[in-house]
């Protein structure tokens, strides 16, 4: 049953090439619907005994795309942001200047999130929002940093009602 609602959301085409489909698929499916029922999960814990809530969690797409002929891997795939997020280029070419920008921002962020637990703070430029159910904010990470709302939701919704992800 599970199996035909899949490919009623993801339908493949017959003799086509369906690699973005599929990384369509894959990426619904594990990376964004897995990583929202981790946030969901955790901010629905009960407070601890000294009634303390979590902590507040923050969520990011990685949307950079590498310039033609710099990277092995077309698109923005799994891990590439960790290129930037140390700040060396695994890539085919070091980066210019915009990719730079990006790569300090993104450090400014997790250095913050490291020391104080909150990604904002200092002289970040823009503010990430965090996370919560009602609003699915996340940060997109590009060369020009955005902010977006329930992205993608109707996926996500999709496969949280799948056995998958049922608790």
């Amino acid at each position: 049953h599970t199996h035909t609602q899949v490919l009623a959301r993801y339908p493949p085409e017959k003799m086509h090439d369906n690699r973005a489909l599929a990384s369509a698929l894959t990426t619904d499916a594990s990376f964004l619907a897995g990583a929202h029922w981790i946030l969901q999960q955790t901010l629905a814990h009960p407070p601890n005994d000294d009634g303390a809530r979590p902590a507040s969690a923050f969520l990011y797409r990685f949307e950079f795309q590498a310039r033609a002929g710099c990277s092995l891997v077309p698109g923005a795939y799994h891990p590439a942001e960790l290129a930037f997020v140390f700040g060396h280029p695994f890539g085919l070419c070091p980066f210019n200047s915009a990719e730079q920008r990006l790569s300090d921002t993104m450090q400014e962020y997790w250095t913050n999130f490291a020391k104080t637990g909150n990604v904002n703070g200092g002289g970040t430029a823009f503010r990430w929002p965090a996370y919560d159910v009602a609003h699915a904010h996340s940060l997109v990470l590009d060369v020009k940093v955005s902010t977006e709302t329930a992205y993608r939701q109707d996926q996500i919704n999709f496969w949280h009602s799948t056995p998958w992800y049922r608790t």
